[in-house]
């Protein structure tokens, strides 16, 4: 999962008409890049991108494990909010069962993108969620990273000034953000001025450092305390950026739940597709439960979606390097087993009442393989504790 999240995902070739020669160009790198492409054919700049494909995954995975039929299906109006809490309540396409999801933060995090096309209905929320992202994205970054921020008011701060730091202003205050490679750069700075004998006067942008400003004899001994500083500037500067991270989080969730809340208050959008891997135009008329009772053409495209979503999880799992063909239902099987291994006391009937099984027997085939596994680690765990000595006794 990890490595489905993180990997950056390039856009391929979606052609599955053989060419005249008889190959096949289906998931084949694009050439001239994907905005001419586009250009050519501007059917593409609709289809969903393989960060989408990813997205919608991780949202399967993260909403029970819901089954292929039930992502491409879900509306806004199964949305509700309620104790302040919210929540997917849907009619399983399957089992025709009901199921209750808690929506948390991350799966409102994938909520948010998909509510950008809503910006002519709410402009000013809209804008504010885009934002929002934004600088989510940018303090993730200086979470993971080795960054400490310097206000102008700390003693280093001019020094920085004279290796071209970008100045940033952070909870109110205006600094520089450094990290061990900007030190080494100002060392070699300070280093090549004491050599030049200018360390002393150097001026630039008419601003002048004097000798009681940058050490002069004692540079390598103001190195090593400027990273002293730094490593504990940089603990400190971190809680802030984690701070701030998830004080941002909090607020995007309430602010999807807040637009969302909207949209089901308007007819005309609230039984939209959330995820738009089919048309709401043509299933007007299909309700919670009718997807049993479609049309031919329905049929055909309701089994299209599921094809073409399928076709481009095969494409994300070979760039994530994943060692197994990535289908839609490895989004619930891997459900079940992250449940099984993190979750505490869970017993079938909690598994059982999650993935929204009806018999019990299903849910006891799913977790077979798993149990299994489990019962091997358990047999090397034994082995393990009675290694001494076995290994050489005699046959």
């Amino acid at each position: 999962m990890k490595r489905l999240i993180e990997t950056e995902y390039t856009e391929v070739l979606r052609r599955t008409k053989l060419t005249n020669d008889g190959k096949s160009l289906f998931g084949k790198e694009i050439i001239d890049g994907v905005e001419e492409r586009n250009k050519r054919n501007k059917r593409y700049k609709a289809k969903h991108t393989l960060n989408d494909i990813r997205n919608y995954f991780v949202f399967q995975l993260l909403c029970q494990g819901i089954r292929i039929s039930d992502l491409i299906t879900l509306r806004w109006s199964n949305f509700i909010y309620k104790d302040k809490t919210l929540r997917i309540d849907k009619t399983m396409v399957k089992t025709g069962k009901q199921i209750s999801v808690l929506v948390n933060d991350k799966m409102s995090s994938i909520l948010s993108g998909y509510l950008y096309r809503y910006k002519s209905i709410f402009p000013d929320l809209i804008s504010d969620l885009e934002m929002i992202n934004d600088n989510i994205k940018y303090q993730y970054s200086l979470v993971n990273s080795k960054k400490s921020f310097i206000s102008m008011e700390d003693i280093y701060y001019d020094n920085f000034y004279f290796i071209n730091k970008e100045v940033v202003k952070y909870q109110g205050k205006i600094g520089v953000l450094i990290d061990e490679n900007d030190i080494n750069e100002l060392e070699s700075f300070l280093e090549e001025k004491r050599l030049e004998n200018t360390l002393h006067h150097y001026i630039n942008n008419n601003v002048e450092y004097r000798r009681n400003q940058i050490p002069y004899v004692k540079l390598s001994l103001y190195i090593t305390e400027l990273r002293k500083w730094h490593n504990e500037n940089m603990r400190v500067s971190r809680d802030l950026f984690v701070s701030n991270y998830e004080v941002l989080r909090r607020k995007r969730h309430l602010m999807v739940a807040s637009i969302i809340q909207g949209l089901i208050s308007i007819d005309k959008v609230k039984n939209e597709f959330v995820f738009t891997l089919l048309n709401t135009n043509d299933f007007l008329g299909v309700g919670e439960d009718g997807w049993n009772l479609l049309t031919e053409n329905q049929y055909r495209k309701f089994q299209s979606a599921r094809s073409y979503y399928n076709k481009l999880l095969k494409i994300v799992g070979v760039q994530a390097k994943i060692d197994k063909r990535l289908t839609t239902h490895i989004a619930r099987h891997s459900y079940t087993s992250l449940m099984l291994e993190l979750g505490e006391n869970v017993n079938l009937f909690d598994l059982m009442t999650s993935l929204g099984h009806t018999h019990l027997s299903t849910t006891q085939s799913y977790i077979q393989r798993i149990s299994t596994k489990r019962v091997d680690n358990i047999n090397l765990v034994i082995s393990d504790t009675l290694d001494e000595g076995l290994t050489t006794i005699n046959i």
